[in-house]
């Protein structure tokens, strides 16, 4: 307040005039289909065995129980939608690369809880699904019903951890600089699968955090993979003073929570004193699921002017506002 009384302090974020943004939408293959087609089924089938067991007079059921239950659906299909999304990604990383610029990809989730060794590597939408039944479907569902479960989950042959795959199709940790804070990741050895732990002794997340920013910013790495743990106080911007002075192609590999929060990650890459404004890559898939939760950030991304030339007005029908569901049209739709 004293600062903004002697006219010190005068706005509170940058503009982003300069930095441009576009939405590539990411088509799913037949195979991805299939498996996002199967998954949906499965999880018809866990929900309706689980309420089937809440008929049965000599189980319990809890508020609790129902809260798991939907939480671990919600975060089963949010790994399942990031992993439908790496070979996109990838797609753009590299012609980014080929382009003379360097790239920031960002994304909420990293998977580590559910990330366990396993020779051909884990799944973490997988793990997911098993961490539910070995927490509450023992006490809840018949052994029938546990096996149907697991055979069904294990035939739909789930991609790997998003995050560990995405690094390793980039070219993997010596050329990727990872800033999400794990311990450990999946890191793939002459085909093989195997589980290393990132930090030495006597460090902590974000020692390897600051290790990993100096080496993308000196241009030792030209591809950095953030996560929520490290959307503040980080910086990847094109500075003046380091020496990486490319480009910044920023890609939204997963969407956070809050529109704040995007900003927030946005603004790794675009801060004050740099060289060159990013280029911001929305990637979105045709699942309606996504751009249903997409809406809701776009419309508070335009509230606060972001990404949008610095006039929330001036985005085209190809801007943000295209993800909004609150128009006539939706309007009239309403039964």
């Amino acid at each position: 307040m004293q600062m903004k009384r002697e006219g010190k302090y005068l706005v509170r974020s940058l503009s982003f005039k300069g930095a441009s943004f576009d939405v590539e939408e990411v088509e799913l293959t037949k195979a991805q289909e299939a498996v996002w087609d199967g998954s949906a089924e499965l999880w018809e089938h866990i929900i309706e065995a689980f309420y089937n067991a809440k008929d049965r007079a000599d189980t319990s059921w809890s508020k609790h129980l129902t809260s798991m239950l939907w939480s671990s659906h919600q975060r089963f299909f949010s790994s399942l939608l990031m992993a439908v999304k790496v070979p996109g990604t990838v797609r753009i990383a590299k012609k980014a690369l080929e382009d003379g610029h360097c790239v920031v990809i960002g994304l909420q989730n990293t998977g580590e809880a559910n990330t366990v060794v396993a020779d051909d590597g884990c799944s973490a939408a997988e793990m997911i699904v098993h961490n539910l039944l070995d927490k509450h479907g023992a006490k809840m569902l018949l052994d029938d019903e546990m096996s149907d479960i697991k055979a069904r989950l294990k035939e739909l042959k789930l991609p790997i951890n998003p995050l560990d795959q995405l690094i390793d199709e980039l070219g993997g940790p010596k050329k990727v600089a990872e800033l999400t804070g794990r311990q450990s990741r999946q890191v793939c050895l002459q085909g093989e699968w195997t589980v290393e732990r990132r930090e030495k002794t006597g460090s902590s997340g974000d020692d390897i955090n600051i290790e990993e920013r100096k080496r993308f910013q000196m241009g030792k790495k030209l591809v950095a993979i953030i996560s929520d743990a490290a959307s503040t106080g980080i910086s990847l911007h094109a500075d003046s003073r380091v020496k990486n002075q490319l480009r910044r192609v920023h890609i939204t590999f997963q969407l956070p929570w809050s529109a704040d929060k995007a900003v927030q990650q946005m603004g790794r890459s675009h801060r004050s004193n740099q060289s060159s404004a990013p280029h911001f890559k929305l990637l979105m898939t045709p699942i309606g699921g996504e751009w249903r939760f997409a809406s809701a950030v776009a419309e508070r991304l335009q509230q606060l002017g972001a990404l949008t030339q610095g006039d929330r007005r001036a985005t085209g029908s190809s801007g943000i506002q295209a993800f909004s569901i609150e128009t006539e049209y939706a309007y009239q739709a309403r039964p």
